[in-house]
């Protein structure tokens, strides 16, 4: 509701009664009924919640959401209303009720300029955003999308329904990459609002080799994944711990590449090597330090960890730390991808010694 004040005006129905009988019994005129609107001047809005007071004489009242308010019992004369809400300068105003008199006004509002420069409107530090992940060709929802926010080195995964959200995101515009097996990576540009309705689309476009039919990719996936829990399990009666970190950790984690990951987000205690050591990452076990194993892909890194740091978090699909960090596996969605087509066999975890190189 929106009210503009060109002029206040008091109007008030009176009841025609003989002047000699209104001389004659004064204290007989009946209370007037006084009902009014309260708004901003500047953008005629109503203003809920003002006061309205007429001294000592009435109960002070408030307006309601639609910036009404209404008194009863004033007696016929003079009075003076006063009208309050913070943020708003006061305003007295003069009236004048006849007697057996109705009246409604309208009272305009002038906004503080001292109060609004001391209040300071502080925008939420982080939102949430939310969004659906669907496949462009079939229109279906995409589930277990990885969706990660660039500014943040975090992401989720997205539900069965394809939803996310992405809990924790400044305000603003952001960079989202979104990536599934079998699909084209997606990077979308959006301003993060907070508004749940504010819903982010993004639609992916599957590769060719999806059209043997999303059954038989994820059927793959689920094979290789089976293949490195059983690699895991056999390799148990090695020493140290053994732990393997899935794509939601990773998300999660808010480590920019996968060397931060391990050193901050696993069991791993990285250190500097001891001279002698040609790498320049090594991690303890106890009271001896070494250089580990690194495996990308299935394939060793000579350089050790500091391969690690080629890969951002975004682009790791896990990370298995055997023997509390003497060897470290890291794989690429690529990787992934390449056995959804074809599974392929993992090279078997071997209890290396310390000191000791795989064979090339």
């Amino acid at each position: 509701m929106r009210y503009r004040l060109h002029h206040l005006w008091l109007a008030i129905i009176v009841l025609a009664t003989p002047a000699a009988m209104t001389a004659q019994q004064p204290d007989r005129l009946p209370a007037a009924l006084l009902q009014g609107v309260v708004y901003d001047v500047q953008t005629g809005d109503a203003i809920a919640g003002a006061t309205v007071s007429f001294g000592s004489a009435q109960q002070p009242t408030s307006s309601d959401s639609a910036g009404v308010f209404s008194v009863r019992g004033l007696r016929p004369g003079g009075h003076i209303v006063t009208v309050t809400r913070f943020g708003y300068e006061r305003r007295d105003l003069p009236i004048n009720l006849t007697g057996d008199g109705n009246a409604f006004i309208e009272i305009g509002l002038t906004p503080s300029p001292i109060l609004l420069d001391s209040l300071t409107v502080v925008a939420p530090d982080r939102v949430a955003v939310h969004g659906v992940v669907y496949d462009m060709v079939s229109g279906t929802a995409i589930p277990g999308a990885a969706v990660f926010v660039e500014s943040e080195n975090q992401g989720t995964l997205a539900d069965s329904l394809g939803s996310f959200v992405a809990a924790d995101v400044p305000p603003g515009p952001q960079l989202i990459t979104v990536k599934q097996i079998g699909y084209h990576d997606k990077v979308i540009a959006f301003t993060a609002t907070g508004r749940p309705d504010d819903v982010v689309r993004i639609p992916l476009v599957p590769k060719p080799f999806m059209l043997d039919g999303i059954t038989a990719v994820a059927r793959n996936v689920e094979t290789m994944e089976d293949r490195m829990r059983s690699r895991r399990g056999d390799a148990s009666s090695g020493r140290g711990l053994i732990r393997a970190y899935d794509r939601e950790a990773l998300l999660a984690s808010g480590a920019a590449t996968g060397l931060d990951f391990v050193d901050d987000h696993t069991i791993v205690r990285m250190m500097p090597c001891p001279a002698g050591e040609l790498e320049f990452f090594c991690i303890g076990r106890g009271s001896y330090v070494g250089a580990p194993w690194v495996y990308i892909d299935e394939i060793w890194q000579p350089e050790g960890l500091a391969a690690l740091q080629r890969y951002s978090t975004s682009e790791l699909y896990s990370v298995e730390v055997y023997f509390s960090g003497s060897e470290i596996r890291g794989y690429t969605y690529q990787f992934m991808e390449r056995t959804a087509r074809k599974p392929q066999a993992l090279i078997p975890v071997l209890l290396w010694r310390w000191g000791r190189r795989p064979p090339d």
